[in-house]
């Protein structure tokens, strides 16, 4: 995974994988639609705008906290994403809410989690390579927001559970803030100094 094409293979694996087992699961036809459509796209998306595979990582990415710490962060965004999408449908369509609501926010749940854990992984990774555990790297300030705005998913569900479509709209802004976080961080200025951007 050591650049954004990598990512997005392996998002698109996961991201299917996800769908399967949901599927398996729950027998959610809506959800194993979207995820499908979903990882299909990002696979396009690679088959459109190929990039090189071969870039070598610096030394300090050059750890075995490296890849449990992407594939953490790779399964929460594949789950949080099904999720999402998973509600919103199931909102704006009027299809079966109460059971697609209750299998999202499962996921969302198992998704945050994860997260965390990435975050968790990444932080104590840090310390290790460059003695602290945050930097105020954009992308590590883009991670926490995504952070606190799925946090306020699980809030509002919590205290809030009749409120759905204020949470499904709450949900897609966290979907769009955590692609914001893994893919819309590479165009900013300030993403030149980032050890985030590593293999773009």
């Amino acid at each position: 995974m050591r650049t954004m094409a990598e990512t997005r293979i392996w998002y698109s694996f996961l991201l299917a994988v996800v769908s399967l087992c949901v599927f398996k699961l729950y027998r959610s036809k809506n959800m194993l639609i979207i995820g499908l459509l979903m990882a299909s796209v990002f696979l396009i998306v690679d088959i459109v705008h190929p990039e090189y595979h071969g870039k070598f990582l610096m030394p300090a990415l050059q750890s075995p906290w490296f890849i449990p710490h992407v594939v953490s962060y790779m399964l929460a965004y594949a789950l949080l994403a099904s999720a999402s999408l998973a509600v919103a449908w199931s909102v704006y369509t009027k299809g079966s809410i109460d059971t697609e609501f209750k299998q999202s926010m499962n996921l969302t749940y198992l998704g945050f989690v994860l997260l965390t854990f990435g975050m968790l992984l990444g932080a104590f990774w840090a310390k290790i390579a460059w003695g602290n555990y945050w930097a105020w790297d954009p992308k590590e300030i883009w991670a926490l927001i995504t952070w606190f705005f799925y946090l306020l998913v699980i809030h509002v569900h919590l205290y809030f559970p009749s409120r759905k479509k204020l949470l499904a709209r709450l949900m897609i802004l966290s979907l769009i803030v955590l692609f914001i976080t893994w893919l819309g961080i590479n165009y900013l200025p300030s993403a030149n100094q980032s050890i985030h951007v590593y293999g773009y």
